[in-house]
């Protein structure tokens, strides 16, 4: 029984540090792919978030990360707090990882939103010109 107990929480702790270092695992290519194309990133976000060029350039700067700038504006739509407000928690709670700024942020960490954040961006860095994914529909009445 004890063998038993000890495998199967080996075996479940293995599970589950699988699952968080999957969490996010996209953000390093969407850096790479926007090293390549900096404009082109800032096309996107300007786009998708419409957001200025100074806007991105200060989230960029703080987060030093185009992919945690990313996750920033995402987050600040989400919550529907100004990204100054997610930018202050972000300073604030630095390295304790997405889930928890969420939290702070008023975000569930379970909530459809946050995981198809930590599934990936909705802008594809892959491609060079500035179209953007997006799952909205505008209804003119």
């Amino acid at each position: 029984m004890k063998k038993t107990a000890a495998i199967l929480f080996i075996w479940l702790s293995t599970f589950s540090l699988h699952s968080t270092a999957a969490d996010f695992d996209w953000a390093a290519t969407f850096n790479a792919q926007a090293n390549v194309a900096v404009s082109s990133f800032f096309d996107k976000v300007s786009l998708r978030f419409d957001v200025s060029n100074e806007g991105i350039s200060a989230v960029v700067k703080v987060s030093q990360s185009y992919a945690d700038a990313y996750i920033i504006f995402r987050l600040a739509e989400i919550s529907e707090k100004p990204v100054a407000a997610v930018m202050d928690v972000y300073q604030a709670h630095q390295g304790k990882g997405w889930g928890y700024l969420a939290k702070m942020l008023g975000i569930k960490p379970g909530s459809q939103q946050f995981k198809a954040l930590k599934a990936g961006s909705d802008i594809d860095m892959g491609k060079h010109s500035s179209s953007v994914n997006t799952d909205t529909t505008m209804t003119i009445s």
